[in-house]
């Protein structure tokens, strides 16, 4: 789980220029490092992604990721997916 000190693959500080978002670039890039990840033997990706960020936590809820936990203490959110299978 994403407590047990297991090393992870993290996707964190995602940006599309403006002028390039809505054309699907983030979810290319997403799959891409899903893909990476599974060569590299992982199932999951842990995502860092700040809380007042809504277009991104949409985006990658939409993709099937889910939210773990809130730190109370700082603006970010993780969220994973259940797997990339």
């Amino acid at each position: 789980g994403a407590n047990d000190g297991e090393i992870r693959p993290v996707l964190s500080n995602l940006t599309i220029s403006p002028d390039f978002r809505r054309k699907g670039i983030a979810r290319k890039l997403v799959n891409a490092c899903e893909e990476q990840s599974k060569q590299w033997g992982f199932d999951e990706v842990l995502l860092l992604v700040n809380q007042a960020n809504e277009p991104a936590k949409k985006l990658y809820l939409k993709l099937g990721y889910k939210e773990l936990f809130k730190n109370p203490n700082s603006t970010t959110v993780k969220i994973t997916p259940f797997q990339i299978i």
